[in-house]
Protein backbone atom coordinates (compact mmCIF):
# COMPACT_ATOMS: atom_id res chain seq x y z
CA UNK A 1 0.00 0.00 0.00
CA UNK A 2 1.13 3.80 -0.25
CA UNK A 3 -0.42 7.28 0.04
CA UNK A 4 0.32 9.49 -2.18
CA UNK A 5 3.70 11.63 -3.11
CA UNK A 6 4.31 14.32 -0.67
CA UNK A 7 6.35 17.53 -1.21
CA UNK A 8 7.99 17.76 2.36
CA UNK A 9 8.87 14.40 4.69
CA UNK A 10 6.75 16.40 7.53
CA UNK A 11 3.37 15.57 5.09
CA UNK A 12 4.59 11.93 4.60
CA UNK A 13 5.15 11.39 8.09
CA UNK A 14 1.64 13.03 8.65
CA UNK A 15 0.00 10.59 6.21
CA UNK A 16 2.31 7.17 7.41
CA UNK A 17 0.39 8.39 11.18
CA UNK A 18 -3.03 8.68 9.87
CA UNK A 19 -2.91 5.23 7.98
CA UNK A 20 -1.74 3.18 10.99
CA UNK A 21 -4.09 5.23 13.53
CA UNK A 22 -7.16 3.50 10.81
CA UNK A 23 -6.42 0.22 12.38
CA UNK A 24 -8.11 -0.82 15.68
CA UNK A 25 -6.26 -2.68 18.53
CA UNK A 26 -8.75 -5.75 18.34
CA UNK A 27 -8.44 -6.17 14.72
CA UNK A 28 -6.78 -9.18 13.75
CA UNK A 29 -4.04 -8.79 10.95
CA UNK A 30 -6.48 -8.62 7.89
CA UNK A 31 -8.46 -6.62 9.20
CA UNK A 32 -5.74 -4.30 9.71
CA UNK A 33 -4.37 -4.16 6.21
CA UNK A 34 -7.65 -3.65 5.02
CA UNK A 35 -7.79 -0.58 7.20
CA UNK A 36 -4.54 0.84 6.21
CA UNK A 37 -5.41 0.29 2.90
CA UNK A 38 -8.73 2.28 2.82
CA UNK A 39 -7.79 4.62 4.68
CA UNK A 40 -4.19 4.87 2.50
CA UNK A 41 -6.63 5.31 -0.62
CA UNK A 42 -8.54 8.17 0.84
CA UNK A 43 -5.31 10.12 1.66
CA UNK A 44 -4.53 9.13 -2.07
CA UNK A 45 -7.91 10.45 -3.33
CA UNK A 46 -7.63 13.87 -0.85
CA UNK A 47 -4.21 14.61 -2.28
CA UNK A 48 -4.95 14.10 -5.79
CA UNK A 49 -8.19 16.20 -5.27
CA UNK A 50 -6.84 18.86 -4.06
CA UNK A 51 -4.31 21.73 -5.86
CA UNK A 52 -2.58 24.38 -3.40
CA UNK A 53 -0.11 26.56 -3.50
CA UNK A 54 0.90 30.35 -2.35
CA UNK A 55 -0.46 32.60 -5.32
CA UNK A 56 0.40 36.78 -5.84
CA UNK A 57 -2.18 39.19 -5.43
CA UNK A 58 -0.58 42.48 -6.45
CA UNK A 59 1.37 43.23 -3.58
CA UNK A 60 0.51 40.41 -1.46
CA UNK A 61 0.78 36.79 -1.30
CA UNK A 62 -1.94 34.46 0.35
CA UNK A 63 -2.49 30.28 0.57
CA UNK A 64 -4.82 29.11 -2.05
CA UNK A 65 -6.29 25.01 -2.11
CA UNK A 66 -8.62 24.43 -5.21
CA UNK A 67 -10.32 20.69 -4.77
CA UNK A 68 -13.05 19.07 -6.99
CA UNK A 69 -16.40 19.07 -5.18
CA UNK A 70 -19.44 17.14 -5.05
CA UNK A 71 -21.36 18.17 -7.65
CA UNK A 72 -18.57 17.86 -10.43
CA UNK A 73 -17.20 21.75 -10.22
CA UNK A 74 -14.08 23.72 -8.22
CA UNK A 75 -14.30 25.01 -4.92
CA UNK A 76 -11.65 27.45 -3.27
CA UNK A 77 -10.49 27.82 -0.03
CA UNK A 78 -8.14 30.97 0.65
CA UNK A 79 -5.94 32.24 3.65
CA UNK A 80 -5.83 35.99 4.30
CA UNK A 81 -3.52 38.24 2.09
CA UNK A 82 -0.07 38.85 3.43
CA UNK A 83 2.44 40.55 2.77
CA UNK A 84 5.23 37.96 2.71
CA UNK A 85 5.27 35.28 1.02
CA UNK A 86 6.81 33.16 4.05
CA UNK A 87 3.50 34.30 6.24
CA UNK A 88 0.91 32.48 3.46
CA UNK A 89 3.07 29.36 3.19
CA UNK A 90 2.79 28.97 7.08
CA UNK A 91 -0.78 29.58 6.90
CA UNK A 92 -1.18 26.56 4.00
CA UNK A 93 1.00 24.18 6.10
CA UNK A 94 -1.31 25.11 8.75
CA UNK A 95 -4.27 24.56 6.18
CA UNK A 96 -2.92 21.30 5.77
CA UNK A 97 -1.30 20.04 9.08
CA UNK A 98 -5.16 20.34 10.83
CA UNK A 99 -6.95 18.48 7.77
CA UNK A 100 -4.03 15.86 8.06
CA UNK A 101 -5.73 13.23 10.07
CA UNK A 102 -9.55 13.70 9.00
CA UNK A 103 -10.84 9.82 7.71
CA UNK A 104 -13.16 11.53 4.93
CA UNK A 105 -12.40 13.48 2.16
CA UNK A 106 -15.26 15.54 3.18
CA UNK A 107 -13.70 16.04 6.89
CA UNK A 108 -10.67 16.86 5.02
CA UNK A 109 -11.58 20.09 2.97
CA UNK A 110 -14.28 21.02 6.08
CA UNK A 111 -11.19 21.08 8.60
CA UNK A 112 -8.96 22.50 6.04
CA UNK A 113 -12.05 25.16 5.08
CA UNK A 114 -12.05 25.91 9.15
CA UNK A 115 -8.64 26.75 9.96
CA UNK A 116 -8.75 28.90 6.53
CA UNK A 117 -11.63 30.55 8.31
CA UNK A 118 -9.54 30.98 11.75
CA UNK A 119 -6.31 32.64 10.24
CA UNK A 120 -8.42 34.69 8.45
CA UNK A 121 -10.01 35.91 11.78
CA UNK A 122 -7.12 35.99 13.30
CA UNK A 123 -5.57 38.17 10.55
CA UNK A 124 -7.75 40.48 11.00
CA UNK A 125 -7.34 41.37 14.34
CA UNK A 126 -3.78 41.76 13.75
CA UNK A 127 -5.06 44.75 11.20
CA UNK A 128 -7.08 46.07 14.18
CA UNK A 129 -4.03 45.78 16.44
CA UNK A 130 -1.29 47.27 13.82
CA UNK A 131 -4.01 50.63 13.41
CA UNK A 132 -3.91 51.07 17.13
CA UNK A 133 -0.20 50.82 17.21
CA UNK A 134 -0.49 53.44 14.63
CA UNK A 135 -2.34 55.54 15.83
CA UNK A 136 -0.32 55.29 19.44
CA UNK A 137 2.96 55.81 17.41
CA UNK A 138 1.50 59.23 16.10
CA UNK A 139 0.25 60.42 19.08
CA UNK A 140 3.73 60.24 20.99
CA UNK A 141 5.68 61.26 17.88
CA UNK A 142 3.50 64.37 17.82
CA UNK A 143 3.43 64.93 21.93
CA UNK A 144 7.50 64.72 21.77
CA UNK A 145 8.58 66.34 18.52
CA UNK A 146 9.20 69.25 20.71
CA UNK A 147 10.59 68.28 23.81
CA UNK A 148 12.91 65.79 21.76
CA UNK A 149 14.73 68.51 19.98
CA UNK A 150 15.35 70.23 22.97
CA UNK A 151 16.60 67.70 25.61
CA UNK A 152 18.92 65.99 22.85
CA UNK A 153 21.10 69.10 23.66
CA UNK A 154 21.80 67.69 26.97
CA UNK A 155 23.41 64.73 26.06
CA UNK A 156 26.67 63.76 27.50
CA UNK A 157 27.58 61.74 24.23
CA UNK A 158 30.97 61.57 25.69
CA UNK A 159 29.46 59.44 28.82
CA UNK A 160 26.51 57.15 26.74
CA UNK A 161 29.57 55.90 24.64
CA UNK A 162 31.90 55.46 27.60
CA UNK A 163 34.20 51.88 27.67
CA UNK A 164 32.25 49.93 30.46
CA UNK A 165 35.72 48.35 30.63
CA UNK A 166 38.29 50.45 30.19
CA UNK A 167 41.08 48.63 31.69
CA UNK A 168 39.88 45.71 31.48
CA UNK A 169 42.22 42.66 33.39
CA UNK A 170 40.90 39.48 31.84
CA UNK A 171 42.95 37.25 35.15
CA UNK A 172 41.04 38.65 36.99
CA UNK A 173 37.89 36.54 38.12
CA UNK A 174 35.72 39.12 39.44
CA UNK A 175 36.21 40.63 35.96
CA UNK A 176 35.09 37.98 34.19
CA UNK A 177 31.83 37.36 36.42
CA UNK A 178 30.93 41.07 35.89
CA UNK A 179 31.71 40.85 32.14
CA UNK A 180 28.56 37.97 31.82
CA UNK A 181 26.33 38.90 34.62
CA UNK A 182 23.47 41.20 33.62
CA UNK A 183 23.55 44.42 35.04
CA UNK A 184 20.80 45.18 37.30
CA UNK A 185 17.45 46.64 35.80
CA UNK A 186 16.23 50.21 36.89
CA UNK A 187 13.04 50.04 38.58
CA UNK A 188 10.90 51.35 36.35
CA UNK A 189 7.30 52.91 37.33
CA UNK A 190 4.33 51.10 37.55
CA UNK A 191 2.79 51.22 34.05
CA UNK A 192 -0.68 51.71 34.26
CA UNK A 193 -2.24 47.97 33.17
CA UNK A 194 -3.70 47.60 29.42
CA UNK A 195 -7.72 48.81 29.31
CA UNK A 196 -8.55 46.20 26.72
CA UNK A 197 -7.28 42.87 24.74
CA UNK A 198 -6.29 44.94 21.75
CA UNK A 199 -4.25 47.54 23.86
CA UNK A 200 -2.54 44.49 25.71
CA UNK A 201 -1.89 43.08 22.40
CA UNK A 202 -0.31 46.29 20.90
CA UNK A 203 1.87 46.26 24.16
CA UNK A 204 2.85 43.18 23.54
CA UNK A 205 4.17 43.72 19.92
CA UNK A 206 6.51 46.76 21.21
CA UNK A 207 7.62 44.61 24.44
CA UNK A 208 11.18 44.98 24.61
CA UNK A 209 12.78 41.28 26.52
CA UNK A 210 15.85 42.79 27.20
CA UNK A 211 14.07 45.63 28.95
CA UNK A 212 11.28 44.52 30.67
CA UNK A 213 10.70 41.92 33.20
CA UNK A 214 9.00 38.69 33.37
CA UNK A 215 5.93 40.53 35.79
CA UNK A 216 5.55 43.07 32.59
CA UNK A 217 5.00 40.68 30.32
CA UNK A 218 2.87 38.53 32.70
CA UNK A 219 0.56 41.60 33.07
CA UNK A 220 0.07 42.02 29.66
CA UNK A 221 -0.98 37.97 28.72
CA UNK A 222 -3.63 38.33 31.92
CA UNK A 223 -4.70 41.57 30.42
CA UNK A 224 -5.92 38.83 27.43
CA UNK A 225 -3.14 39.87 25.18
CA UNK A 226 -2.81 37.68 21.86
CA UNK A 227 0.66 35.83 22.34
CA UNK A 228 0.71 34.96 18.70
CA UNK A 229 -0.28 37.94 16.92
CA UNK A 230 2.43 39.07 14.58
CA UNK A 231 1.71 42.85 13.53
CA UNK A 232 3.20 44.74 11.18
CA UNK A 233 5.37 44.34 8.06
CA UNK A 234 8.11 42.45 9.04
CA UNK A 235 8.16 41.98 12.55
CA UNK A 236 8.09 38.21 14.63
CA UNK A 237 6.00 36.50 16.80
CA UNK A 238 6.57 37.57 20.26
CA UNK A 239 8.04 34.14 21.28
CA UNK A 240 10.42 34.59 19.17
CA UNK A 241 11.31 38.12 19.90
CA UNK A 242 11.90 36.61 23.85
CA UNK A 243 13.94 33.78 22.41
CA UNK A 244 16.15 36.21 20.31
CA UNK A 245 16.25 38.70 22.52
CA UNK A 246 15.72 38.51 26.62
CA UNK A 247 18.57 37.89 28.85
CA UNK A 248 19.55 34.43 29.95
CA UNK A 249 18.76 35.12 33.36
CA UNK A 250 14.71 35.75 32.01
CA UNK A 251 14.44 33.82 28.44
CA UNK A 252 13.59 30.51 30.13
CA UNK A 253 10.10 32.00 32.39
CA UNK A 254 9.63 34.35 29.43
CA UNK A 255 8.79 30.95 26.71
CA UNK A 256 7.44 29.22 30.03
CA UNK A 257 4.95 31.96 30.30
CA UNK A 258 3.67 32.66 26.69
CA UNK A 259 3.47 28.66 26.00
CA UNK A 260 1.15 28.48 29.31
CA UNK A 261 -0.88 31.26 27.86
CA UNK A 262 -1.53 29.42 24.18
CA UNK A 263 1.34 30.73 22.17
CA UNK A 264 2.38 28.49 19.42
CA UNK A 265 5.76 26.84 19.39
CA UNK A 266 6.02 25.59 15.70
CA UNK A 267 9.19 22.74 15.05
CA UNK A 268 11.40 25.71 13.53
CA UNK A 269 11.29 27.20 16.95
CA UNK A 270 11.82 24.15 18.92
CA UNK A 271 14.93 24.11 16.75
CA UNK A 272 15.82 27.19 17.55
CA UNK A 273 15.35 27.27 20.99
CA UNK A 274 17.47 24.26 21.50
CA UNK A 275 20.31 26.29 19.57
CA UNK A 276 19.70 29.37 22.18
CA UNK A 277 20.13 26.76 25.71
CA UNK A 278 23.07 25.58 24.37
CA UNK A 279 24.45 29.35 23.42
CA UNK A 280 23.34 30.17 27.39
CA UNK A 281 24.96 27.12 28.67
CA UNK A 282 28.46 27.93 26.79
CA UNK A 283 28.12 31.74 26.62
CA UNK A 284 30.48 32.49 30.20
CA UNK A 285 33.61 30.18 28.71
CA UNK A 286 33.48 31.60 25.45
CA UNK A 287 33.31 36.04 26.85
CA UNK A 288 36.41 34.16 28.80
CA UNK A 289 38.33 32.66 26.01
CA UNK A 290 37.89 36.15 24.03
CA UNK A 291 39.31 38.33 26.89
CA UNK A 292 41.85 35.89 27.79
CA UNK A 293 45.49 37.78 27.61
CA UNK A 294 47.19 36.26 24.92
CA UNK A 295 50.55 36.82 26.71
CA UNK A 296 49.61 34.28 29.10
CA UNK A 297 50.55 30.86 28.52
Amino acid sequence: MAASRRSSKKRAVEDLAAIRAAVDENATREEGVEAMEAAAKRLKDASAAEGGGVEQVGDEYRARVQYANTSGGHSQIYGPCRTDARRAQADLESMREKAAHQPARGAYFEAMAKEAHRIQAHAAYEVRVDMAMGRENHSRQHMHADVDSESDQGIDYAAAYEEPFPDYDAADPANLERLYTAPPRKKSKKAKPPANDIEATRMLADFSPIRSSIDDLRVLLEARADPNATVGVGNISPLRNVMCFARPCDVCEMRLLLLDHGAFESRAEKQRWSVRETCDMMEASWLADFHRDDREG
